[in-house]
């Protein structure tokens, strides 16, 4: 659950008998009755305790966004982290202009998911990416970072009032969209 998308998160953790689970920077008023804050870096296993699913610290897209990847289909549940690709011979993508934190920590974190044997990605927004094997995720990886590459890291002022103008972009969409279309439990 991403800070960003949490729409009607607790009906559908009540409905799902679900444990909602949230970096503790995330965290805010409407979120602060999930049953896992999560603190730190990670990466973190799920409550249960198993070691077939590890959460993955992305920050980026938000302050600290978090994927998770589920070892044995080696799938990244990937949020607003990663998403397909557009353009022909682009098989991923980020939401440069839905960025709620920093592109560059985003790009950063988007190189440090090479050390997962990922070959799906099931986005947040828009339709599943299947690489065909590891070399296919290095070549997918690396073509988005190269298309990124000039991207620059802003001073901190410039990064604090792009944050505030995105703050308002998403109150508008999220005001826009029937609160039962932005849910997102685990």
């Amino acid at each position: 659950m991403r800070r960003d998308d949490v729409g009607d998160h607790a009906a559908w953790a009540a409905h799902f008998s679900a444990r909602r689970i949230l970096h503790e920077d995330e965290v805010v008023p409407d979120t602060q009755d999930v049953e896992v804050k999560l603190s730190g870096e990670g990466p973190w296993r799920l409550p249960d305790g198993g070691d077939d699913v590890e959460l993955v610290f992305t920050p980026g897209h938000t302050e600290a966004h978090v994927c998770l990847f589920a070892k044995e289909p080696r799938a990244l549940f990937a949020g607003d982290h990663l998403a397909a690709g557009s353009a022909p011979g682009q098989d991923l993508a980020i939401f440069t202009e839905f960025n709620w934190y920093s592109v560059p920590i985003q790009l950063q974190s988007v190189a440090k998911l090479l050390d997962y044997d990922w070959l799906h990605v099931l986005p947040g927004h828009g339709r599943p990416v299947t690489l065909r094997d590891a070399t296919h995720r290095l070549a997918a990886v690396s073509a988005l970072l190269t298309l990124h590459a000039g991207t620059e890291q802003e001073d901190g002022a410039a990064a604090e009032e792009r944050r505030k103008q995105q703050a308002k972009g998403l109150e508008a969409v999220q005001a826009a969209q029937p609160r039962s279309s932005k849910a997102s439990a685990l």
